[in-house]
């Protein structure tokens, strides 16, 4: 039987990656939501809603986009 290969045992799993990577894919899953719910502000008259639209469009993309994929990845 080849070393190396046997799967890690429970005693010697990190605790924080695996965290990470569940914080990770419900970032992951947060991003998807704004995909799912098919609202598209740019179809409404006059593009955004409002400034806060804006805002938040920014941050969605800055925070959530922008860093759950590549903390998962």
């Amino acid at each position: 039987m080849q070393q190396g290969i046997n799967p890690v045992l429970q005693t010697e799993r990190e605790k924080y990656f695996d965290i990470l990577r569940g914080i990770a894919i419900l970032g992951i899953f947060i991003a998807n939501l704004n995909f799912m719910s098919l609202y598209n502000p740019e179809h409404v008259v006059g593009g955004f809603h409002s400034v806060y639209d804006r805002k938040m469009s920014f941050l969605h993309a800055m925070f959530i986009e922008g860093k759950f994929y590549s903390i998962f990845s």
